[in-house]
């Protein structure tokens, strides 16, 4: 299996504090160096926009602007951008909007095989 290039911006938006620094140290023990961080939906399409980046880890529930907008916007906007949904809700709506995305992890989620899904995503998703 192909590494993932490191230096490529990872997008976290999570509105929750500890789920948010549990993400950041995940992607930094993984040796991710360009690491952004937006505490609601507003921000996350800010920096989206602003740094391109290659993996956007998104909640669904944030304020201003819920994650499925995210994921639509960038999905117009940022082609490039593989969209993973990283969420508490077990509510089975949620799933049915799983389709705007590239990816669906319940938390807690299993770092193994998070990192094991964005190496596939990466690898078959244009840049």
């Amino acid at each position: 299996m192909t590494q993932l290039d490191k230096t490529l911006a990872v997008l976290i938006a999570e509105d929750e504090d500890i789920s948010r620094h549990v993400l950041r140290a995940f992607l930094v023990s993984l040796g991710f160096e360009n690491i952004l961080e937006a505490t609601n939906g507003a921000q996350a399409l800010a920096l989206g926009r602003e740094h391109a980046p290659r993996f956007a880890l998104l909640d669904i529930y944030m304020p201003e602007v819920d994650g499925w907008e995210v994921a639509n916007t960038f999905k117009r906007e940022l082609p490039g951008t593989i969209l993973i949904m990283i969420t508490g809700s077990r509510d089975m709506a949620d799933l049915d909007e799983s389709v705007a995305v590239d990816g669906y992890f319940f938390k807690p989620f299993q770092k193994d095989i998070l990192l094991e899904k964005m190496t596939q995503l990466d690898q078959s998703h244009p840049a």
